[in-house]
């Protein structure tokens, strides 16, 4: 184990007494030890024998603490104990495994592994330091992916993990016996809803869980994908542990689409820019919250259409602005006028009123 890259190590197992241990790494659940060490929980002390707890706890194996220390909660192990670390995993409760950083995470439903015993292990660059995973494999994923939708449509930087259980045998392919639920975090530092580092920039809530199909070597998306903005994170329930990415998209949603200001009243006693304000011939009429890719058609109320707007791939920040005039680059009269944003098979209507 000490030369997995960035695979940290989890285990849990049931019954009995003594101290409760608050997890780091994991949630829920009781456990025991056998033939392990005895803390009494502030000394570098420990002397061989039996330990056992209630409640739960996590393992990480941590380069940077020194290669021979394993540290859990309130205690560590010094390797040669176990090496590695065996427990088992034996109630009914549902537990979380996570890797230091926060980064991903594993939520597992109760009686979700077969297995008596096993280890979960995250590695964040299969691409280059598998697990057991064929690298080309995500290369060619990659590929198809850019093919068919674009470059908007790739797995964020850092987003790709490779998740196994291995057991005594080695790597444990079994499926889960129940949905367990598997998280990414996505960076989006400044809080404006478009993933860091993107170009073209995505939105993160377009942003689903992937997974490696590997017998095909294609990226599927993942059913019943969240996103989490207050977490700035991404889950969905998976039912075997395999290559996991973030992959956003093109965002047709138009629910959330405005127009503003309304009334349009440059000339009026209230023109001007700003909440409360009517507008200014040089500011026009804004588009908010638009789609990434679509149109804008604005009608009068004959059913004429005085301006057709396209809405410019992956725009960002998502909003577009009319000048207030016809297709031939003159001032629209006053009026009420309709607006109708379209982008795929989602469209939505307002209306607007233009006083001169």
């Amino acid at each position: 184990m000490s030369g997995l890259s960035r695979a940290f190590l989890f285990a849990l197992a049931a019954a009995c007494l003594a101290p409760e241990a608050a997890g780091q790494l994991s949630a829920g659940g009781n456990y025991s030890l056998d033939l392990s060490v005895q803390d009494s929980g502030g000394g570098n002390a420990v002397a061989g024998g039996n330990w056992s707890a209630r409640g739960s706890f996590g393992q990480t194996l941590l380069p940077s603490s020194g290669p021979d220390l394993l540290q859990g909660s309130a205690y560590a192990l010094r390797r040669g104990f176990y090496n590695p670390p065996r427990f088992s995993l034996q109630n009914s409760g549902a537990y979380t495994a996570q890797d230091p950083t926060g980064a991903i995470s594993l939520l597992f439903s109760p009686f979700s592994v077969a297995a008596s015993g096993f280890d979960v292990l995250f590695r964040s660059d299969p691409a280059q330091n598998p697990l057991s995973v064929d690298p080309a494999k995500i290369a060619n994923a990659n590929s198809v992916l850019l093919a068919n939708q674009g470059p908007v449509a790739q797995p964020l930087a850092g987003s790709i993990w490779e998740v196994k259980l291995m057991d005594e045998n080695g790597v444990y392919d079994a499926p889960l016996l129940s949905p367990s639920v598997l998280s990414i975090r996505y960076p989006d530092a400044a809080g404006d809803g478009i993933a860091d580092g993107t170009s073209p920039p995505v939105r993160v809530k377009t942003l689903s869980l992937w997974t490696l199909d590997e017998a095909l070597g294609i990226w599927v998306k993942v059913p019943d994908s969240g996103v989490d903005p207050a977490q700035k994170r991404v889950a969905a329930p998976v039912n075997h542990l395999s290559v996991y990415t973030l992959i956003g998209g093109a965002d047709s949603s138009v629910g959330e689409v405005s127009a503003f200001p309304v009334p349009f009243r440059p000339n009026g006693p209230k023109s001007g820019t700003g909440p409360g304000r009517t507008g200014t011939e040089s500011a026009g009429i804004t588009f908010a919250n638009l789609p990434s890719e679509g149109r804008i058609d604005i009608y009068n109320l004959v059913g004429q259409r005085v301006r057709k707007l396209d809405i410019p791939a992956n725009l960002s920040p998502a909003r577009l602005v009319w000048d207030v005039k016809n297709e031939s680059g003159h001032a629209v009269a006053s009026g009420v006028y309709i607006w109708r944003v379209v982008s795929g098979v989602n469209s939505k209507t307002g209306r607007l009123m233009v006083i001169r």
